[in-house]
Parts: C-alpha cells; structure tokens; sequence
C-alpha cells in the first residue's frame, strides 16, 4: 500500500509506462479490483489516467511519412485538425495543428522550407531540425482530429497537456502571427541590415531555400495580361530521395538541367516509369 503513494506525482507517466507493458483490458480490471479493496486514490488517479491515455487513438497512422508522403497530402486536403510527429527512434514528439493541413503538410516536406528555417533564419524548431537530421522515414505521423478551424489552437493545447511532447518549445500552443513592431524595433531592424553583406555560402543556401512554394512570389495569382499561370509541379529525385516543388516548369528544368518539353511530355502523357530513370513529376492540384 504504502508502494502506491511513491507513484502520488509521476501518475500519468507511470501510465504511459505500463500501457507498454499490459494490455489496456487486463491492467484496467486489475487496477479496479485494486481501487475497491484498497479504497486508495492514488490506484485511482492511475485509472483515470490510463483510460484517458488508452482512449487516444489517431484518426489516421502513417508508420512511415517518408512512402506516405503523397497519400499524407491527399488524404488531408481542405481539412483543418491537430497533428503529432513522433520519431520512432528516440519516442520523441511534436503536436501541432493548422487551419490548412495540407499547405503545412507541403511546408513539413519541403526540405528547402525546413533548412532555411534552420540554417538561414536560425530557428530554435526542434520538430524541424530532427528531421532534417533522421529523416522522413524514422517519423510517423498521426493525425490525432479534425476539427473546425476555430477549433484548432483549444484542441492542440488539449494534446500538448495530455500528451507532454517534447519537441514541443511552447508549454502552450500559439502564434506570433500578428504581432506589429513598433516605429523604434522597425528602425532598429534596418539599421541592423544596412551594409550588411552574405557570403557566397550564404547566398547558395538562401538560392536552394527560395526555390519552389518558399520562393515569395510562388502561387500568386497574375495581373490581366500576364501571360498564362505557371504549372506548380512536384520533383521527386530518387537518386536524392529528395522532393521539390517548383513554381513552374521551366524554373524546374532550369534546377535539373533538363529541357522543358520533357518534363511537360512526361505530364501530359501521365508516364509512371522515372524520368532518365531518376525523376518523377506531377502537378500540384
């Protein structure tokens, strides 16, 4: 009895611990038995908690986001819900949601996204820097609900509470979307860029970040008389194992060293068999 009372704080990980261990039916009859003989709270609190725990079960599963990538992007367009990475390494995990989660989705997959968020704008993402390091295939992604965009930021605080990622750097959701530097912080800003000068390094980075959906003027609609809009198509390099996405297709042959009319030959005859046994293409819808 008095075991019980060293397991009065660490609760809910103790649980997470022992749903590994036990099957949810015979561990939640056994702990029940115990709650009513023993009239303990602590055997109690480890009930709720274990419910509470078991009772998570992702709408959707993709063991491995590095083949799914394409049923990932299909399945949730146009919808809006919470999502968990988890790296099936180290157990590690991120929940996050999106009002867009296919546009948030594409940014994930964007490895160009990824490295200019890390290496080039130096942010602290732990989500992002683990898997540029492990790479797509040693995450999962769960889509934990769908839920109505105002819904979003209520519903992933629940998660992150309950569930306690740690790639999580916010102990709450939330966003500095919004936020209006006052007239001193902007001119602070300036002052701080005026001269300022990249290496060649940098620039070759900034080049391969700004390419495809990060480029600024990628998905802007034109101005009457423009000409036709661009084809967003999506490159996969197999020999990389890599996937881009390009604005358009002759910015995707310049970046391949390809002639345009093969790609678009390759399109408009739907071709399944790698381009130069290398590449494949499709449209971005």
């Amino acid at each position: 009895m008095y075991i019980l009372y060293l397991f009065k704080f660490p609760i809910l990980f103790l649980c997470s611990i022992l749903k590994k261990i036990f099957n949810y039916k015979n561990f939640g009859f056994l702990l029940l038995v115990l709650s009513i003989y023993m009239n303990n709270y602590v055997v109690g609190d480890i009930i709720d908690n274990f419910v509470l725990l078991s009772a998570i079960v992702p709408i959707k599963l993709y063991a491995n986001a590095d083949i799914k990538k394409l049923e990932i992007l299909k399945e949730n367009k146009g919808k809006s819900g919470v999502y968990r990475w988890k790296n099936n390494i180290s157990g590690k995990s991120y929940v996050g949601s999106s009002v867009n989660l296919y546009i948030r989705f594409l940014q994930y997959f964007s490895t160009n996204h990824l490295i200019k968020k890390t290496q080039i704008e130096k942010s602290t993402s732990l989500i992002y820097n683990s898997l540029l390091k492990y790479g797509y295939s040693n995450f999962q992604l769960e889509i934990l609900e769908y839920c109505t965009r105002e819904n979003c930021i209520e519903r992933e605080n629940y998660y992150i509470k309950l569930l306690n990622p740690e790639y999580n750097i916010l102990p709450a959701a939330g966003s500095s979307l919004g936020y209006i530097h006052s007239d001193e912080s902007r001119a602070k800003i300036v002052a701080s860029r005026l001269g300022k000068k990249h290496s060649k390094e940098i620039k070759a980075k900034i080049s391969v970040a700004m390419q495809g959906k990060n480029n600024p003027i990628f998905g802007k609609i034109r101005a009457i008389g423009a000409g036709k809009p661009s084809q967003n198509i999506i490159v996969i390099d197999l020999e990389k194992n890599t996937e881009t996405i390009y604005n358009s297709l002759n910015e995707a042959a310049t970046a391949l060293g390809i002639r345009r009319t093969g790609i678009s030959t390759y399109l408009y005859k739907n071709q399944q068999k790698p381009f130069k046994e290398r590449f494949i293409f499709k449209r971005v819808d």
